[in-house]
């Protein structure tokens, strides 16, 4: 039984070191990260994203997820 509720503790603690981290990160991007000037910097990145990451990407939108990743966990019996 101690085992468990220590388990449980330690559940916790990375969760809340989880969730602190991506706050942190958040705000750092915030107050301290590039500032876009136009839609065009924010939409198409000011070209800092390869060619590949946006043909990736407009294929993961396309596609569905199992299309994307494939569907060979949902084929096994």
């Amino acid at each position: 039984m101690g085992s468990s509720s220590m388990n449980m503790v330690w559940d916790y603690i990375v969760f809340a070191v989880f969730i602190l981290g991506c706050s942190m990160i958040a705000l750092y991007s915030k107050f301290a990260g590039p500032k876009e000037r136009t839609k065009a910097d924010y939409v198409f990145a000011t070209g800092s994203v390869s060619m590949a990451a946006m043909m990736m990407s407009i294929a993961r939108g396309t596609l569905g997820v199992r299309s994307f990743l494939g569907e060979s966990a949902l084929s096994v019996p």
